[in-house]
């Protein structure tokens, strides 16, 4: 099962007269600064604090980290004349480390050979290592958090038909775990067909209610939350392809999140920096899914209020009855095409506060800045599983969105 792993705790031996001062250098050492848990003793009689009584089992030692009986530790070290030393315990979070196909979960070295994985470098300043635990193949249960999942071939391709169900085992014990966050590393499958749907290929979230199912090419650091409130242990998602020919590809990461670092449960995605990108899925690849929901969120940083929106390219549509809400504040003054004649007259009348949708002529502006300093910032989008091809008729090049967003000072 998933869940949010108990502090790593490492065991530093040391004789009384050297406690303060590792102590003292572990602490500044550290840039995380682990918790340094207070002196233990053994006296013959169990573990317990300098000064106390001694006791046989402590809330602070983890059974995974440390001896099953204290007499091994205290045999290893018989070389003090009272028969008495003292250890200090370091804590460090199990966190995230790495980046993209090169990333883990933070444990102790023990522990990642538990978990089945690989060590990549180290963390937690130098107490700790990256440990990167892989499930390559079609299918099978997930249980360790941040687990990446790949085809068999990666990082090559597979042409061929497969149907690969995956289980993510997490906690559900009421507010422990609420959501489950996929970030796509790599993904590359068949693009979907001009109305948008997903007709040879596809990854479908079971439980998610903002998606209906994913295909084509996963932008970069394209990432995506599902809800595990009012779901059981395990949740599945699904990899099917069929025979036409097309060389697939895909690595997805799995992170559970706690409930108390969720986010706003209409949030697709979600980014907690001051700058980035923003893309629909399969960009620059066709067209833009169809069956999807969601908005875009962007927490507030303390010290800046408003956001700025640069579109990266001009190769963006997106039409009715779909909608790509664009929450500015103010109207959004649409610019000219230049390969549409008369059109720099005629779009600057077709600006609106939100912009639904797209005018087929005009085009978004270079820079669009919110003026709302206060109320969340998120972006919405809504597409339909219709009869509508999902590009624009004029220009059939045009299709999706693509933005630099940037948070500026308050």
């Amino acid at each position: 099962m998933i869940r949010q792993d108990r502090p790593s705790l490492l065991l530093v031996v040391t004789f009384a007269t050297l406690t303060t001062a590792i102590t003292h250098h572990l602490n500044l050492s550290l840039p995380h600064r682990p918790h340094s848990i207070p002196s233990y003793e053994w006296g013959g009689e169990g573990w317990g604090v300098r000064g106390r009584r001694p006791q046989h089992h402590s809330p602070w030692i983890d059974n995974d980290t440390l001896p099953h009986h204290p007499t091994d530790l205290s045999n290893t070290l018989s070389q003090d004349k009272d028969g008495k030393f003292i250890f200090t315990v370091i804590q460090f979070p199990n966190v995230l480390c790495g980046s993209g196909i090169s990333s883990g979960t933070c444990f102790t070295a023990t522990e990642c050979v538990l978990k089945g994985g690989t060590s990549l470098e180290s963390c937690a300043g130098g107490y700790g290592t990256c440990c990167q635990v892989k499930m390559s193949g079609c299918g099978g249960d997930i249980t360790v958090n941040n687990t990446i999942v790949t085809n068999t071939e990666y990082d090559g391709t597979f042409n061929e038909a497969r149907n690969c169900v995956y289980k993510v085992v997490f906690d559900d014990t009421p507010n422990e775990i609420c959501q489950i966050r996929y970030d796509f590393i790599d993904f590359d499958f068949q693009a979907p067909s001009t109305l948008g749907v997903c007709s040879n290929d596809m990854l479908v979230f079971e439980n998610d209610r903002k998606s209906s199912y994913f295909c084509g090419k996963a932008p970069s650091s394209y990432h995506w939350y599902v809800e595990t409130a009012g779901t059981t242990s395990p949740q599945s998602f699904s990899i099917s392809t069929d025979s036409s020919s097309y060389n697939r590809k895909y690595a997805i990461r799995v992170s559970t999140i706690p409930c108390m670092q969720e986010v706003p449960t209409y949030c697709g995605q979600y980014y907690d920096g001051t700058n980035g990108t923003i893309s629909s899925f399969n960009y620059d690849n066709g067209v833009y899914l169809a069956g999807l929901m969601y908005s875009i969120c962007f927490r507030r940083n303390v010290n800046y209020c408003t956001y700025t929106l640069k579109p990266t390219s001009d190769n963006q549509y997106i039409g009715t009855p779909d909608a790509l809400r664009l929450p500015m504040g103010e109207e959004i003054p649409l610019v000219g095409n230049p390969a549409v004649l008369g059109s720099s007259g005629l779009c600057p009348n077709f600006g609106n506060v939100a912009l639904f949708n797209s005018v087929q002529f005009c085009l978004y502006p270079p820079s669009m800045t919110s003026t709302n300093r206060e109320s969340a910032f998120y972006v919405t989008v809504n597409t339909l599983i219709d009869t509508t091809a999902n590009r624009n008729p004029l220009d059939t090049s045009k299709s999706g969105f693509s933005f630099d967003w940037t948070a500026n000072g308050c």
